[in-house]
């Protein structure tokens, strides 16, 4: 085989660039100036000092460099590309050059007239042999750019002198959840036998050829693995050399990757990351004949899944070399080259030449080198960082503990930051030394994208618009923020405004013709598509658009012709197919539907969505056979596909209807006896839940509510309702959504709107924080009206819970219910326990009518055993403020797989025991944070830190730098991510959290054991009958920590480890430990001391009523995260004062505030501010009055507003707060009367209040103690007699007057 030039150069370039190192000269003058641009100087007058050393050196790298940087912050992208492409072939075959390549390319984006790779390939291919790494980039980057500028046959010309390999035969997917699957021996790996048949992830796999070859070399795994995310997939192909030879083999690659030729492992690379040519790379010998080269990959949650590979011959190779065909030569390869040789793998490059050059920067480069920073972007760049190393983020660190002042380094520090809160206070950090960065104000604005901040993104885009007034990027994110505040007429403005202000960036195009989605003509909007494809012919997302307007317009012809433009740039793309075979299927063409539904398969051969195309044509063309076979492939890929499932049904519609026999029809339902209805606002006619429990674990559910509207509050509670599901294990199907109205006729809801509650800001998304919401409204509905939902909860995937099932089941509500149904269809072969929790109503609710079912009707029907729980005829039950949960009223029922507490923890334990084992990232992250701890308390390395102070720092940690996503703990979610992965993502709900803070104690030697518990906000419940529904939260316990035992919540942001959230303290948490042993164990609760605040307020007063002076108070306990929380933003510290003066003191100032130190939260806080009050005392005649307490309390109000109660009034917590107020009088003024002291103490609490004068000085000292968290009704009269008695004492006011 003739070997080409190219493949010769880039076959020495890894032995060349192996010690290549900074050798270029380096003009002193660049380099200092970049010491100024670090620093944080005048980024204006540091880029007039890069032009300066320019104009007299215009080969000065760092200079080029420099004001390239400058350019970018500008969005100058035209000046930035030219500094950086010329900076490339300045630092020639310095690695850094790499970098400045790939900054020019993503600089210039579509803009390819700005992009001379070719005279830069050809400049840099004149230098001889010095230059093959850089020379080997830049030709991929300049294939690219001739793709995008549509000069196809010159690119793949380009790409094919790499030589990437693509006869592949592939055989998968397998199992890699949790990232299992790189290390386990699936059967392909075992022995090659091409004919071989093994069980894959979820359906028989068996090797096949690779469906499409790319032009571009890169083998897309997403097209053949079906699941793409976390799958192991194999591939081979056979290599034929005319002799013994040795090879560099080299590969870029999404996801972990190892390789072996002959059998003998060459690379064995477990990261996680994006794909780039040649990112890891190996010497092999080739065989003389044929030579079996075995790839494995696989992918992790997100992002790409494929590579490319290659081989190159070595400057002293002597043999050529061939991949042969697929099919050719597969069943005569040689015994020992089928058979893997062991897992030991022999050195090999885990980095690009240019990453190993640069690694060890560090020592040889000072602190200040820019280098540090050159080599953060570098791994960035060339994407060789696993997923959860924090290697880039760690370098821009170190540098920005140089240059504190550097908004570059903390701009690029936030682009490596994967927690969105210090990636926002990172840019914005960047946006606060140079106001000039527009790139960092975009970043700031695009942060608050999705969540309900509008004014906030106002605000931002107003300011960005104030610096650079004719910036179209940020008319566009002013159009694109119109368009979510639902204004699309402002938004279509903005949008044409921006397209006016600079019509050749593809943001201004795609804005206007997106914006306009609904608006714009076709004929507009197809001409903004086709001249981005103009810009760009790379631009698959704009010719996908150009195929939806044809087929929108019956435009075969053209839908067509962009459909081949697409399958030319990307042919593992089937989009276009997908949407061309949507359309004829719609339109009734079901054999062109077939055709192209084909087509697709050819590129995607387990593709579930061609295949539910085809078995729906199947089905209307009637070949049923066929579609059976289709829908069987949708579920040999997906077996609890809700669609498949549902279709299956269509096909065979007298198996597996769970439901029907037990639908309720809405006439068929009893007429409510008038009795139920009086003082009701609805009432419900029906509540009904089916559910399925399949052989696998996996379940289905239906529920069924009717609902007769009877007053406005009860129109307004049921205007809409939500749905919460999990969209990745959940799928929720409206089945009816209707408004009966009195005459009998009705008015169908409109379709669901679906939102994510990830990024909401009420209490739903607190507790559902990675949920879905399927909102139905109810338009139409009056009075007399009657509500019907009917949806069904699917859930789909597979299910690692096989061995459990539980369920909680309310049976009513708080309004009257006159049928409540629970229905339980299951599994013969599995146990299944319940038990029946009574209601708890209160005496003034009558059980006359109400029919209760303890014990369900049972029957056994074939495989099946099925269960019937039926209530009728349920109360109205009372509601009262700070009544106890539901829980400890309503009647309910409990379901599950587990006898007992410990059969259950010891499943849950085995389940997730795994997950809580440490990883380098864990490993890592100790350190850092232990070091962090020894600086910031000035501590020496070798100075001991206890075992409480370590739970300090776990838990500052875990709560300041590991984001809270609420999932609720009970039916989903039981068990926790990898401790790695949560470290890695620095997000995580309460399970992870207490993971991930059990497994750092673990590092640090300390024990600790996750907990679950159920909030005391959620009400006691009943723990006979074990089930993880039972609970809502999870947090961690340490059982010995200095001699003390402590329950720790990692998701209470503002808690010190000394300090739990009130819902925690008084719950019965389960303690599971290690081998899944368990105990209960209730949480201790705070005394009233312990929850402390104490104020000293000092007032100077004049005679007209004016009174200034200052309050300071000390907290304790619950106080401290309160005020941490409140006043995190020291800024609006001010103006949070003043609003609670001015709500009291109509007119009051807050002039300073001075706080503790927020931040350490081992501290009590405190607080001190000076204010200015004009009326702080009122004029009565000659007299003057002033309050007793300067913001009463007004306990009545807040707990006891009732005149008798019928439940338990429950409070969140114990508390005490001490006052002394010390008033200055008016010269010449006397106290006319004071107040009798009073001292009450109750069970419930203490209070005491008394007065003194002394000079012109009035003296006042008060203090109230809670001690009570439960005041049962019979109690409930003393309690409410004491606020009274708190509430007269603090509204009393003394009366001043002249003469003293």
């Amino acid at each position: 085989m003739k070997i080409s030039l190219c493949r010769i150069i880039l076959g020495t370039a890894i032995v060349v660039s192996l010690t290549a190192g900074p050798v270029i000269a380096q003009n002193p003058g660049g380099m200092e100036i970049w010491s100024s641009y670090l620093a944080g100087k005048d980024p204006d007058e540091v880029y007039s000092q890069f032009l300066d050393v320019l104009k007299t050196n215009p080969d000065d790298a760092y200079a080029l460099a420099g004001a390239g940087f400058y350019e970018y912050s500008r969005y100058r992208l035209k000046e930035a590309s030219d500094h950086w492409i010329k900076a490339t072939e300045v630092f020639g075959d310095d690695p850094v050059a790499e970098l400045f390549l790939h900054l020019c390319f993503d600089a210039a984006n579509d803009r390819t007239e700005w992009m001379d790779f070719s005279g830069l390939c050809e400049r840099l291919e004149s230098r001889g042999n010095r230059l093959p790494p850089l020379l080997a980039r830049a030709r991929f980057l300049h294939s690219a750019v001739l793709r995008r500028r549509g000069e196809v046959e010159q690119a793949k010309k380009l790409v094919k002198t790499f030589d990437f390999i693509q006869d592949f035969l592939v055989c998968g997917p397998f199992d890699n959840a949790e990232k299992r699957g790189h290390g386990q021996v699936y059967g392909p790996e075992e022995m090659f036998d091409p004919k071989g048949e093994y069980s894959g992830r979820n359906r028989p796999v068996r090797w096949e050829p690779i469906p499409v070859r790319s032009p571009w070399g890169y083998v897309d795994l997403r097209a053949y693995a079906r699941p793409a995310m976390e799958s192991t997939v194999y591939l081979t192909a056979v290599i034929e050399a005319d002799g013994q030879t040795r090879a560099r083999l080299s590969a870029g690659h999404a996801g972990a990757l190892k390789v072996w030729i002959n059998g003998t492992p060459a690379i064995d690379s477990n990261r996680y990351h994006g794909p780039t040519p040649d990112q890891v790379g190996s010497q092999i010998e080739l065989q003389q004949g044929k030579n079996l080269l075995l790839v494995k990959s696989s992918s992790g949650k997100q992002g790409e899944y494929g590579l490319w590979i290659r081989l190159s011959t070595l400057k002293d190779a002597k043999s050529n070399w061939r991949t042969l065909p697929v099919g050719e030569g597969w069943n005569d390869l040689p015994e020992s080259s089928r058979k893997v040789l062991g897992s030991e793998v022999p050195a090999f490059d885990e980095e690009p030449p240019a990453i190993i050059a640069m690694r060890n920067v560090g020592p040889q480069e000072p602190a200040n080198s820019p280098r540090h920073f050159f080599y953060a972007l570098l791994l960035t760049k060339l994407d060789v960082v696993d997923e959860a190393d924090q290697s880039k983020l760690l370098t821009l660190t170190r540098s920005l503990e140089t240059y504190p002042e550097s908004a570059l380094l903390r701009f690029y520090a936030a682009q490596a930051d994967r927690e969105p809160n210090r990636r926002r206070n990172a840019f914005q950090g960047c946006v606060d030394r140079d106001p000039g960065f527009l790139p960092a104000r975009a970043a700031v604005i695009d942060s608050y994208y999705g969540t309900p901040f509008f004014d906030r993104r106002r605000l931002l885009i107003d300011d960005a618009l104030h610096v650079a007034h004719e910036e179209a990027r940020f008319v566009v994110r002013m159009a694109g923020l119109m368009t979510d505040l639902g204004l699309p007429d402002a938004a279509l403005g903005r949008a044409r405004q921006a397209m006016a202000l600079n019509p050749d960036i593809q943001d201004t195009q795609w804005c206007l013709a997106e914006t306009g989605i609904n608006f714009l003509p076709c004929e507009e909007r197809r001409s903004i598509y086709e001249r981005l494809v103009q810009r760009n012919a790379y631009n698959i997302q704009a010719m996908q658009r150009l195929v939806e307007l044809a087929l929108k317009e019956d435009n075969l012809t053209a839908a067509q012709t962009w459909t081949e433009k697409i399958r030319t740039m990307n042919p593992y793309d089937t989009d276009a197919l997908w949407q061309a075979a949507e359309y004829h299927l719609a339109d009734g063409k079901f054999e062109k539907a077939i055709e192209t539904a084909n087509e697709g398969l050819t590129v995607s051969p387990h593709d579930p969505v061609m295949h539910k195309v085809l078995a729906m044509a199947y089905r209307q063309t009637g070949e049923d056979e066929k579609a059976s076979e289709h829908l069987g492939r949708v579920l040999a890929v997906s077996p609890s596909d809700p669609w498949a499932l549902d279709y299956k049904k269509h096909l065979s519609p007298t198996t597996g209807d769970y439901y029907t026999p037990f639908r309720r029809d809405i006439k068929d339902l009893p007429v409510p006896d008038p009795a139920l209805t009086e003082r009701a606002n609805y009432i419900s006619l029906l509540h009904q839940e089916v559910k399925r429990v399949h052989p696998n674990g996996n379940s289905s559910e239906t529920v069924h509510d009717i609902v007769k509207v009877l007053t406005d509050s009860g129109l307004n509670a049921l205007r809409s309702r939500g749905i919460y599901y999990e969209p990745a294990t959940e799928e929720v199907r409206i089945l009816r959504a209707r408004v009966w109205k009195k005459d009998g006729t009705f008015v169908d809801s409109p379709a669901p709107q679906h939102r994510s509650t990830a990024n909401a800001g009420d209490a739903a998304a607190r507790l559902y924080g990675d949920y879905n919401v399927a909102i139905v409204s109810f338009p139409g509905l009056e009075k007399e009206a009657t509500v019907e939902l009917e949806y069904q909860l699917e859930k789909k995937g597979e299910n690692i819970y096989a061995d459990y099932f539980g369920d909680i089941f309310i049976a009513g509500d708080y309004e009257p219910t006159i049928l409540s149904e629970y229905v339980l269809i299951s599994p013969l072969a599995r146990d299944f326990y319940h038990s029946y929790i009574p209601p708890k109503y209160p005496p003034s609710v009558s059980m006359d009518k109400a029919v209760l079912t303890e014990k369900p009707d049972e029957q056994v029907e074939g495989p099946d055993r099925i269960q019937r729980w039926v209530f009728q005829n349920l109360p109205l039950v009372p509601r009262e403020p700070l009544m106890p949960s539901y829980t400890e009223i309503l009647p309910y029922l409990k379901i599950s797989t587990f006898r007992d507490w410990n059969e259950m923890t010891t499943w849950w334990w085995n389940l997730s025991k795994d997950q809580f084992i440490p990883g380098p990232t864990i490993k890592q992250k100790v350190q850092e944070i232990v070091e962090r701890y020894r600086k910031d308390k000035g501590l020496g390395a070798d100075d001991p830190i206890s075992d409480f102070e370590k739970v300090r720092i776990v838990n500052h940690y875990v709560n300041t730098d590991v984001r809270y996503l609420g999932l609720e703990f009970g039916i989903h979610g039981y068990k926790p991510h990898r401790v790695d992965e949560i470290c890695h993502a620095q997000y995580g709900d309460c399970k992870d959290k207490a993971a991930l803070a059990v497994a750092l104690l673990q590092e640090l030697g300390v024990e600790a054991n996750p907990v679950i518990l159920r909030t005391t906000d959620r009400g006691e419940i009943d723990y006979e009958l074990p089930s993880l529904g039972l609970f809502n939260h999870s947090i961690f316990y340490v059982p010995n920590a200095d001699g003390q035992e402590r329950w720790i919540d990692g998701t209470a942001q503002f808690f010190d480890a000394t300090e739990l959230p009130p819902g925690d303290e008084g719950s019965n948490s389960l303690i599971v430990k290690r081998g899944g042993e368990s105990f209960f164990k209730r949480i201790p609760t705070s005394s009233s001391s312990a929850n402390g605040s104490r104020y000293t307020t000092r007032i100077t007063l004049a005679a007209d009523g004016h009174g200034v002076g200052e309050r300071y108070a000390e907290y304790s306990g619950i106080y401290n995260p309160i005020v941490r929380q409140n006043y995190e933003n020291r800024a609006k510290a001010k103006d949070i004062v003043e609003e609670q003066l001015v709500g009291q003191y109509p007119g009051g100032k807050c002039l300073t505030v001075e706080l503790s130190n927020l931040e350490d939260y081992s501290d009590a806080e405190t607080l001190k501010y000076t204010f200015d009050i004009p009326n702080y005392g009122t004029p009565q005649g000659n007299q003057l009055s002033i309050p007793t307490e300067f913001f009463p309390q007004e306990l009545s109000g807040k707990y006891a507003g009732l005149s008798k109660r019928e439940y338990d009034l429950v409070l969140r917590y114990r508390w005490s707060r001490a006052l002394q107020m010390i008033v200055t009088l008016p010269d010449g003024w006397k106290v006319a009367e004071l107040p009798a002291p009073v001292t009450e103490e109750t069970p419930f609490g203490k209070f005491h209040w008394s007065a003194s004068v002394s000079g012109n000085e009035l003296r006042i000292e008060a203090g109230t103690e809670f001690a009570s968290l439960r005041v049962t009704p019979e109690e409930y009269q003393g309690f409410r007699s004491f606020c009274q008695l708190i509430d007269n004492y603090e509204a009393r006011r003394i009366l001043l007057q002249p003469g003293g």
